[in-house]
């Protein structure tokens, strides 16, 4: 830790700790990829590769923000960035209009759930039976709400896909809340979302309308050509590009 506070320099000890956070969650994210059985079993070549080498970072690696990192002026459309170098002011962004007003909504509805958190945490401190039927109340209540928006979300799905006379193919979320790590203030809405539930009706759906549906491994999909199926990490050799490598070689090889 005292070597990444020397290289952020004096001034920026604040962006320090979620470096640090960050590696921490990487790791535990690997743990319980090996838990689930994502890696493979015990002795796989994939969880070996995994366990005898530390976790690696690009230089230009995504990072996680949040609102005291990372501010939003809607009015001007500028963002307020900080960066181990500093923070980084007025930096303007372009987007639509449509676009301004879902961020916009978006920054109100995460204030909303931020006060809905506080209420729930001063019911809970209370520990009275009043204050234990209010719960009970809200989480009934919230579990109407996330029924609702799934309803409404698988309903848009199939209907899209069925429009442009496609398949849906969903990733296999099992264990999800144990191999993905979130923002703290993200936390309660990953762990409370009842995603299999949102799987299921799309499921359901689909099948009514005549839609296909699958669920997929999401291991290697990003290296997966999806014409051939061929598996490689030569097919991405860079996050943002993708080359069908068994298509060139076939093409060469004359096979």
């Amino acid at each position: 830790m005292a070597e990444t506070l020397q290289k952020c320099g004096p001034g920026h000890i604040g962006t320090a700790p979620r470096l640090r956070r960050r590696v921490a969650d990487s790791y535990t994210t690997l743990r319980a990829s090996i838990k689930t059985g994502n890696l493979g079993p015990e002795g796989a070549k994939r969880r070996r590769k995994a366990q005898s080498k530390p976790i690696a970072f690009h230089p230009d690696a995504a990072h996680t923000y949040d609102d005291r990192c990372l501010s939003w002026n809607h009015d001007s459309q500028t963002v307020s960035v900080w960066t181990v170098a500093g923070r980084i002011k007025n930096v303007r962004f372009a987007c639509s209009a449509a676009a301004l007003k879902q961020l916009a909504e978006h920054a109100r509805l995460g204030r909303y759930r931020r006060w809905q958190a506080r209420k729930k945490a001063e019911l809970q401190a209370r520990h009275t039976r009043s204050a234990r039927q209010l719960l009970k109340k809200r989480a009934r209540r919230e579990a109407r709400h996330a029924t609702h928006v799934n309803h409404k979300i698988s309903r848009t799905v199939v209907a899209v896909a069925q429009r442009t006379e496609r398949g849906i193919a969903l990733e296999e979320l099992t264990g999800i809340r144990e191999r993905v790590t979130v923002p703290r203030d993200q936390r309660a809405r990953q762990s409370s979302w009842p995603f299999h539930q949102l799987g299921s009706f799309i499921a359901y759906k689909a099948k009514r309308a005549g839609v296909p549906f699958i669920e997929v491994d999401p291991a290697y999909t990003s290296q997966r050509c999806p014409r051939c199926g061929h598996t490689g990490r030569a097919n991405r050799p860079t996050r943002d590009h993708f080359s069908f490598m068994a298509e060139w070689l076939t093409v060469v090889g004359g096979g």
